[in-house]
């Protein structure tokens, strides 16, 4: 594709593709990203020619995008948030670290606090102990709900601030 007819795709588009990716679970900062992968992606296309709908061409790859980026995150990162956090924090010799421990704390129920409902219920039951095939039969729901709801649960909490904050 020529650089022009991109700068052309890209004007006309780049908003709404955001606002989509955004409304799928992404981030700004990652539907930035995203959308720029798109771009890549149509630039390395090199045939405009072909696409008869460039709208619906360009949201379907959006979708395509942020899918390959989820599995990506799901296969690369683990889930438990926990072992993301500084050993330091579980030291408590001192005040210092018993009020970093209680900002901790309540950090991590504040994300937690924000998080839908049957996630917060999956997380607390997979916290247990209990396996995605235990949680999916005491709830009721199918094995892939609950894999689905945990992992877009985790990645929320991944991607919290708060949180990021505690991680750095």
């Amino acid at each position: 594709m020529k650089p022009a007819a991109l700068a052309q795709l890209v004007r006309a588009h780049e908003k709404p593709v955001k606002r989509f990716l955004r409304n799928r679970g992404a981030s700004r900062s990652d539907s930035d990203d995203l959308a720029q992968e798109l771009w890549i992606r149509v630039l390395r296309l090199g045939k405009e020619d072909n696409i008869t709908k460039p709208q619906s061409y360009l949201f379907a790859t959006a979708k395509n995008v942020l899918y390959a980026a989820r599995q990506v995150s799901c296969n690369s990162k683990p889930h438990d948030c926990i072992d993301e956090l500084p050993a330091e924090l579980f030291i408590q010799d001192s005040i210092e670290h018993a009020v970093l421990d209680d900002d901790t704390c309540r950090a991590v129920r504040s994300a937690l606090d924000r998080l839908p409902k049957r996630q917060r219920e999956f997380i607390d039951m997979h916290i247990e102990g209990k396996t995605y095939k235990q949680i999916a039969e005491a709830t009721g729901h199918t094995y892939r709900t609950v894999l689905r709801q945990l992992t877009h649960a985790y990645a929320a909490l991944r991607n919290d601030p708060m949180l990021a904050e505690l991680r750095s």
